[in-house]
């Protein structure tokens, strides 16, 4: 019982390392407003695309988040972050 309790303890351990480097990794795209319109920004490259949604149509809420920049980790987090923002 006692090797089980610390393999255990053990891997959550891990799990939390594990999870806490992953949360301190940078993002792979960042959205943020641009002159008023929704832009992305690849953040390994620098490049930008700007969107046709104007962000003055957008609730005061997702103008704040776009205003500070809004990070998405990946290519999926992108794709849901552009549904919320732009539909």
């Amino acid at each position: 019982m006692g090797s089980f309790f610390l393999r255990l303890m053990l891997s959550g351990m891990i799990l939390l390392i594990i999870t806490f480097v992953s949360y301190g990794a940078t993002p792979e795209y960042e959205m943020f407003d641009c002159e008023g319109y929704v832009a992305v920004r690849r953040t390994e490259t620098g490049e930008i695309r700007l969107f046709e949604s104007r962000t003055k149509l957008l609730p005061p809420r997702d103008r704040a988040l776009l205003k500070k920049g809004y990070p998405c980790e990946d290519e999926l987090a992108l794709a849901r972050a552009m549904e919320n923002f732009c539909s």
